[in-house]
């Protein structure tokens, strides 16, 4: 009987220890909405709406590396009382102007996990790139030929998590990351070269290879 039992704890011990090890996916594609709260010059922050995906490929349970394309479009913004720097000209004063503007970003870094089987929340770094006319439509809107640039760095850090609904899909409710472009808009007086953005995403995450 002795014998018996510590045969039987040894196999669930090793089936769960067995189980424990192939608690990851090798690879995930995430498909999301996404919300950007846009923070630069000195104009007042402004709402993006949009969404893209990415794929992760993970070396272990605990690791991945992640590309992530998202997408705004575009949007129609109104400034009232705009002050602009205007290299040929004294500053000029802009009653009311209206800009349409888009934003797209393209990152990668690492993505950390905890190797849980439900529940399973993740951080992230990522560094790229990022592209918006917002910033130059809206100096050329006040009589300048001279913009801020078109494409800059961009950097998010954050995290979130998925919920585990089948060995293939996970619902990704809430993901938040911090995000830093780097446009020129000196331009704008109060404009530096650093927006201090967020976003939220939520979404899908189809997993495979586990």
């Amino acid at each position: 009987m002795k014998i018996r039992t510590v045969l039987l704890v040894g196999v669930v011990l090793l089936m769960g220890k067995s189980a424990f090890a192939q608690e990851y996916s090798k690879l995930e594609i995430p498909v999301d909405y996404s919300y950007a709260r846009g923070n630069g010059a000195n104009i007042a922050p402004f709402s993006l709406n949009g969404g893209g995906g990415g794929i992760v490929y993970n070396f272990n349970r605990f690791f991945g590396i992640k590309g992530d394309l998202q997408g705004y479009g575009s949007t129609t913004r109104v400034f009232s009382n705009l002050v602009v720097v205007n290299p040929l000209i004294s500053n000029t004063v802009i009653p009311q102007v209206s800009v349409n503007g888009n934003l797209f970003t393209y990152m990668g870094g690492p993505q950390l996990r905890l190797p849980t089987h439900t529940f399973k929340p993740f951080a992230e770094f990522l560094f790229g790139g990022a592209h918006t006319n917002t910033y130059t439509n809206l100096v050329k809107a006040t009589g300048s030929t001279v913009g801020p640039n078109n494409n800059a760095f961009a950097m998010a850090i954050g995290g979130g998590f998925d919920i585990r609904v089948s060995k293939t899909i996970s619902i990704r409710p809430f993901q938040m990351d911090y995000l830093l472009t780097r446009f020129g808009t000196s331009l704008i007086p109060g404009g530096n070269h650093n927006q201090n953005n967020f976003r939220y995403m939520a979404g899908i995450n189809f997993t495979f290879g586990e």
